[in-house]
């Protein structure tokens, strides 16, 4: 979806670089082989898989982060972790994304199985700077509210409503 979409913003006269993070594992080469075909002529840095403490400087680097899950995500902790690095977040509306990704910290696709759609999301925060700020703030502001600590607080009252009741 992704490559995809890329390739429609630079039809467009959109100057994009994708960077991907990750690698595909072993018993999904051929998929690896059709991506980087598909990327063909496209400006896409290959980053491969990157250690957990240096991924803060793949997302400080970036303007947007596009989660296109093409399956139900559970609850999509990537999403929140570009949202605490100040990154707007275009993601498929689906599975448990939405309830991380608000309208205030990213834009949600509805036709996530159409790369026109994330292309038009991407393009659009490239025409609205402001708009892209606003993001940028509310991304932030959202993943303040899953702190380890919010999240250990909100179990406990769980925990106590539902024995409380016994």
């Amino acid at each position: 979806m992704l490559v995809e979409a890329v390739r429609q913003l630079r039809r467009r006269g959109v100057p994009v670089t994708l960077t991907i993070v990750g690698r595909t594992p072993p018993w999904e080469a051929a998929y690896a082989r059709r991506l980087r075909r598909m990327a063909s002529g496209l400006a896409v840095d290959w980053a491969g898989f990157v250690p957990p403490d240096q991924l803060a400087r793949y997302y400080h680097a970036a303007d947007v982060f596009v989660c296109p899950s093409q399956a139900p995500e559970a609850f999509g902790l990537v999403n929140l972790e570009a949202m605490a690095a100040g990154l707007p977040v275009v993601a498929s509306r689906q599975g448990g994304i939405p309830e991380v990704v608000t309208p205030d910290a990213g834009v949600l696709v509805t036709r996530f199985r159409d790369p026109a759609a994330f292309a038009n999301a991407l393009r659009d925060l490239a025409a609205r700077p402001l708009r892209w700020r606003q993001l940028r703030r509310g991304a932030r502001q959202r993943a303040r509210q899953f702190t380890w600590q919010r999240t250990a607080n909100a179990w406990a009252d769980l925990y106590r409503s539902v024995y409380s009741e016994r």
